[in-house]
């Protein structure tokens, strides 16, 4: 039997998507086996909203660092600002500014992902710049790590087989 994607259609006929008919039941009936096998724990741990917790600490802290995770990357400032950007679709998710946690809202359970993005961005030389969805301002850091920035991104999509970085997006 052939691979379904996630966005193929349903082999079940139903005229939906794969995420959005089978693979749901599919995915609560796994849930339901690892919940039942385990004592009626479930074993899932939310990775993304675990590395964004521990990005606002190390931003608190005013430690600059520059991750992987998956097809995301996130970043630290000196200054204590902090990112996660999505090297795929060009989205940004700014988690702290100069210091200070802020509120994002992450969905993540074991078979799907969902963030709320508050930025695009776009690296330049020497230069990191968003723009917000909210009132499309954009704003210009030249004091954030860009070429560890482009050296994470570039080793994030060389891990990625080929033709897959156009269907990635979280």
């Amino acid at each position: 039997m052939a691979k379904i994607g996630r966005n193929d259609p349903c082999r079940c006929g139903s005229g939906l998507k794969y995420k959005k008919c089978c693979l749901l039941k599919e995915a609560e009936a796994q849930r339901a086996a690892v919940s039942a096998g385990a004592g009626g724990t479930s074993e899932y741990r939310p990775v993304i909203r675990m590395a964004v917790e521990k990005a606002q600490q190390i931003a608190k802290e005013k430690r600059q660092t520059v991750g992987a995770l998956g097809v995301l990357l996130l970043f630290c400032t000196a200054t204590g600002d902090a990112w996660l950007l999505e090297i795929t679709g060009g989205d940004a998710l700014q988690l702290s500014d100069q210091g200070l946690a802020l509120d994002v809202v992450i969905e993540e359970n074991p078979e799907t992902t969902e963030i709320e993005w508050s930025h695009t961005y776009e690296l330049r030389p020497g230069q990191f710049a968003v723009t917000s969805y909210k009132d499309k301002s954009e704003k210009v850091y030249a004091d954030y790590p860009v070429e560890e920035i482009e050296k994470v991104v570039a080793a994030i999509k060389q891990g990625m087989p080929e033709g897959l970085e156009g269907m990635v997006h979280v």
